[in-house]
């Protein structure tokens, strides 16, 4: 197994139980993204070790807040200088932030602990599972400043909310609670604060031992499905199911039922 851990300034990683644990580390701010956060969180992304000892990946943020969004002092001092450069460099890595999560082979979990806005609503967005504290808030804040909602979270929102909703939450600045960002689709899970992060990394960790291989192949065929043609995506289909039907996890869960006990998957 390869070496994954790392203290930068502003994120923090280390491997547990399976788990790329990652975590935003500027509580002072509420995690507002810097460029320096932006450019560490996307190398952080990229040297998640591939050699089967990650099977899940958990992002969170220290302290009260999950992120806050852009980090506007830094773009205030990028003012007297040229903003267009600062925002060229800062989206490059907020894209390839997104990038990495849509496109990573094992399942990726936002654990919400607090204030979701601007980037970091984006961010939970582009991972597969949210889960939520009960204090949980999101919203987009971006015309706030005169901007567009950055990251890939004005891709995604309308694809999981809609248009209206969507443009709704840009133009009203609203925030919603869990309990309607659950309602409208953004939300799979909400925890009680007091034991948020434990029940969290419990859920991160059941899901790291499960069938990693499936679990692959069923988000890449959720996120290609979309742009395929239907006869042609029942063929792939088809290709996967037969693929993984040769693995040592079917097998293995085909004996765990008939011998009705807990699988043991080894993501192979």
């Amino acid at each position: 197994m390869q070496q994954y851990k790392t203290d930068r300034d502003s994120v923090e990683a280390e491997i547990r139980d399976s788990i790329a644990m990652i975590t935003l580390k500027r509580p002072e701010a509420m995690n507002a993204v810097s460029p320096e956060m932006a450019r560490g969180l996307a190398e952080t992304l990229s040297e998640i070790p591939k050699d089967g000892s990650v099977r899940a990946i958990l992002l969170s943020g220290a302290g009260r807040a999950f992120c806050s969004g852009g980090d506007i002092r830094a773009m205030a001092a990028a003012i007297e200088d040229d903003p267009r450069e600062f925002f060229r460099e800062l989206t490059t890595n907020l894209h390839r932030v997104t990038r990495s999560l849509l496109t990573a082979r094992v399942p990726t979990i936002a654990a919400v602990n607090g204030i979701a806005a601007g980037f970091g609503f984006g961010l939970a967005l582009s991972c597969d599972l949210v889960i939520a504290s009960e204090r949980a808030e999101f919203s987009l804040m971006h015309g706030q400043v005169g901007q567009i909602p950055d990251g890939g979270g004005w891709y995604l929102l309308p694809r999981v909310v809609g248009r209206k909703r969507a443009l709704d939450l840009y133009l009203t600045r609203r925030v919603l609670d869990a309990k309607r960002a659950e309602e409208w689709g953004i939300v799979t899970q909400i925890l009680p604060a007091a034991t948020f992060r434990e029940v969290a990394i419990g859920r991160a960790r059941e899901i790291a031992q499960g069938p990693t291989r499936a679990y692959s192949e069923a988000k890449r065929r959720l996120g290609e499905g979309w742009e395929q043609p239907f006869e042609e995506y029942l063929e792939e289909q088809s290709r996967v199911i037969v693929e993984l039907a040769g693995t040592k996890d079917f097998r293995e869960g085909v004996q765990a039922f008939l011998e009705r006990r807990v699988a043991k998957f080894e993501g192979l």
